[in-house]
């Protein structure tokens, strides 16, 4: 049996923000990415920042990248990026889990509205099965269902039913939250 393959590839469309108390406002609110980094040297000694803004007051907090490291054991090209405020590098950390738990905040994914790029498929004129692949440079947390969904132009009633059908199989459970950074694959049937 021929399977062609297909990949959608999940993209945000904003950073996911931190909550955190805020000083100002007295409560716990939502700082968003400012998208620049703020270097401190001492001595021979770097601290590397990304800065964040309270969403309700504008209050500034700096979330640790890099502590007390000596100057020269940063690549010249990581330290140029902090430098310029590499869109890419902030998108790095602002992704990272690590970074979170280093910095003991939480990451509030709700504004970050992923897409899925790709082909969409239609169900009704599929005459042979279809791998579709999703994959994602970072880690997003984002409910699949829905997006896989509008990409084969059914509801998630009618995605749900396929599933059960045997008609979409998936290696692993296809709804919910999720974080996902390793590649979810599922494969389409003709329907008979």
């Amino acid at each position: 049996m021929n399977i062609e393959t297909v990949t959608w590839r999940l993209i945000p469309c904003g950073l996911p923000a931190v909550i955190r108390h805020c000083p100002h406002c007295g409560t716990s609110a939502r700082y968003e990415c400012s998208h620049a980094f703020r270097i401190n040297a001492n001595q021979n000694l770097l601290d590397v920042w990304l800065i964040y803004l309270c969403q309700d007051c504008g209050h500034t907090w700096n979330m640790d990248i890099l502590s007390r490291v000596e100057a020269r054991s940063i690549n010249k090209n990581l330290y140029q990026k902090f430098c310029e405020n590499s869109e890419e590098l902030v998108k790095e950390y602002v992704f990272s889990t690590d970074v979170y738990r280093i910095n003991r905040v939480a990451a509030d994914y709700k504004g970050i509205a992923p897409v899925l790029s790709g082909p969409d498929l239609c169900l009704e004129t599929l005459q042979h099965p279809i791998a579709v692949t999703i994959t994602s440079e970072f880690k997003i947390e984002c409910r699949l269902e829905g997006m896989v969904s509008r990409k084969l132009g059914i509801s998630r009633g009618q995605l749900k039913r396929l599933c059960t059908q045997g008609i979409i199989e998936t290696g692993r459970k296809a709804t919910g939250r999720f974080l996902y950074k390793d590649n979810f694959s599922f494969t389409v049937y003709p329907q008979i």
